[in-house]
């Protein structure tokens, strides 16, 4: 999946501080590939990654304090389509084996788009909207 690069770059800083972790661990260390390990190389727990990782991020946004990853990867999804990204992308990007899936859970939550496609609608018979979308 493409991203951009200050991502790339960031990762990469990732990958030498994993490798400091790695030869501080020595032989406890347990390789499993993880972007985000624990010092031992093992999967975090949910609770040490939310509030270890997670948590400052938030609250430096000036987000609720029951802001969780489930929230960033929603309000992710929700500005993609917002910003007109086709459905079939964003549920490559989210991880939905099933666009039906993307569709229906965020579809609803955008009335900015339904209003779109009513004046998109009415502008092709009458050569432009009129009409607000009716509440």
């Amino acid at each position: 999946m493409p991203f951009p690069a200050y991502l790339y770059r960031e990762l990469s800083r990732l990958d030498e501080i994993n490798e400091s972790r790695r030869r501080l661990a020595g032989a406890e260390w347990q390789d499993c590939d993880l972007v985000f390990p624990s010092p031992r190389g093992t999967p975090q727990s949910e609770p040490g990654m939310l509030n270890c990782r997670f948590r400052p991020f938030p609250n430096r946004a000036g987000l609720p304090q029951h802001f969780t990853l489930y929230s960033l990867r929603y309000t992710y999804a929700t500005l993609q389509l917002l910003a007109g990204e086709r459905d079939k992308v964003v549920s490559n990007l989210t991880g939905h084996t099933n666009v039906n899936f993307t569709k229906d859970v965020y579809a609803k939550v955008l009335p900015v788009m339904q209003e779109e496609a009513s004046d998109g609608f009415e502008s092709l018979f009458f050569g432009a909207a009129r009409t607000t979308l009716a509440q």
